[in-house]
C-alpha cells in the first residue's frame, strides 16, 4: 500500500522549491537603486510630455477640439468622466507636472507616482488620436511605479538621485522591476508575432517604406540607404535579428548588459531616423529596470565624478576671465 505521508512529501518538495525560488526572485527585500533611477527617468518623461501638451491644449482638449466628441471609454480611467472643461483640463496637466517633478526630486513619491498615473492616463483617453507606442510604454510604467508605491513594503522610495552611494540604500522586495522587465520582453516577443506576418518584412522592404515618406523622417540619412536593395533587406532583416535577440539577451543575466547596450543603441538608430514621439526615448528609460543594484550606483558615481571634475574646473576657469578682464581694464 502507499503511504499517503509520503506522497504529502513529494508533492510538498514539489511546489516548496519553486515558491522558495519566486519568493527569492521577487519578494525577498534588495537594494532599490535601480528603481530610484527609474522613478527618476519617469518623472523627467512625465514634465516632458505635458510639456509638449501645452501649445495644442485647445486642438487636442478645447471645445473646439480636432474631434469635440472624443472623451473616455465606459472601462476607461480618466478625471474627466467626472469634471470636464478647460479648468479640468488645466488641473490635470498642472498635476500630471508637479507629480512628474516629485518622481524625479524624491518627494512624496508614495502619493506622487499615483497623481501621475491618473492624470497622465485621464489625458491620455481623452486625446486617443495622438497617441503612441511610446504612449501606451509610458503609462504602463506608470501604472506599475504607482502600484509598486502604494502596496509595496520597501524602504527609502523618496531617495533623491544624489543620495544613491551615499545615504542608506534603497530596499524592497524586487517584484516592481521584475514587471516591468517582463513587460518590455512581451513587447518585443509580440513586436516579431506581429511582423513575421507582414509581407513587407518578409520582403525586406518593410523599413525603406517608411523611410521614404519624407514626413516620417527626422535627420539626414543617405541616399545610397533609401536607393539600394541590399541597404533594405540588410535594416529589415537586422531589424528582426535585433528584437528577436534582445529579449534572449534580456532574460539571461549573463547577457543583460549586452542586450541593455544593444537595445539602447537600437532605439537611439530609430529615434534619429524616423519621427516616432517619445517612443524611443520611453523605452530607453524602461530600461533603467535591467539594471543591478551595482550597476545603477556605478552610473550615479560616474555622473557624480562628472559633476565633481565641472565644478573644480569652473572656478579656475572664471580666475583667468577675471585676471583677462583686469588686465584689459589696466
Amino acid at each position: 500500500m502507499s503511504n499517503p505521508a509520503a506522497h504529502r512529501s513529494w508533492l510538498s518538495r514539489l511546489v516548496e522549491v519553486p515558491a522558495g525560488r519566486l519568493n527569492s526572485v521577487l519578494l525577498r527585500p534588495q537594494r532599490l537603486d535601480s528603481w530610484i533611477l527609474l522613478r527618476s527617468g519617469v518623472g523627467t518623461l512625465v514634465v516632458f510630455w505635458a510639456m509638449i501638451l501645452l501649445p495644442d491644449l485647445n486642438d487636442l482638449y478645447g471645445p473646439t477640439s480636432i474631434v469635440p466628441s472624443q472623451g473616455p471609454r465606459p472601462a476607461q480611467l480618466s478625471i474627466f468622466r467626472w469634471w470636464s472643461g478647460d479648468v479640468a483640463v488645466g488641473v490635470v496637466v498642472g498635476l500630471a507636472v508637479l507629480g512628474g517633478l516629485a518622481l524625479i526630486v524624491g518627494v512624496a513619491v508614495r502619493l506622487a507616482a499615483p497623481v501621475a498615473f491618473v492624470t497622465v492616463t485621464s489625458l491620455m483617453a481623452s486625446s486617443p488620436l495622438m497617441l503612441n507606442g511610446g504612449d501606451d510604454v509610458l503609462r504602463l510604467l506608470l501604472l506599475f511605479l504607482a502600484l509598486y508605491a502604494l502596496i509595496a513594503p520597501a524602504t527609502g522610495l523618496n531617495t533623491p538621485l544624489s543620495g544613491l552611494g551615499v545615504a542608506q540604500p534603497p530596499r524592497g522586495p524586487p517584484w516592481g522591476l521584475a514587471v516591468i522587465r517582463l513587460q518590455i520582453v512581451a513587447m518585443y516577443v509580440v513586436t516579431v508575432m506581429d511582423t513575421m506576418e507582414g509581407s513587407p518584412w518578409l520582403g525586406g522592404t518593410a523599413t525603406v517604406r517608411a523611410l521614404y515618406l519624407q514626413s516620417m523622417r527626422r535627420f539626414w540619412i543617405p541616399d545610397f540607404i533609401i536607393t539600394s536593395s541590399l541597404a533594405h533587406n540588410l535594416m529589415t532583416w537586422g531589424t528582426l535579428v535585433i528584437e528577436v535577440s534582445l529579449p534572449i539577451l534580456l532574460v539571461n543575466r549573463k547577457t543583460r548588459r549586452w542586450g541593455i547596450v544593444l537595445g539602447l543603441g537600437f532605439h537611439a538608430l530609430l529615434g534619429y531616423a524616423m519621427r516616432l514621439g517619445l517612443f524611443p526615448a520611453t523605452v530607453g528609460v524602461a530600461y533603467l529596470a535591467f539594471l543591478s543594484a551595482e550597476d545603477a550606483s556605478a552610473v550615479i558615481a560616474w555622473v557624480r565624478r562628472q559633476l565633481g571634475r565641472v565644478k573644480r574646473t569652473q572656478p579656475a576657469d572664471q580666475v583667468i576671465l577675471t585676471g583677462t578682464d583686469t588686465h584689459h581694464a589696466g
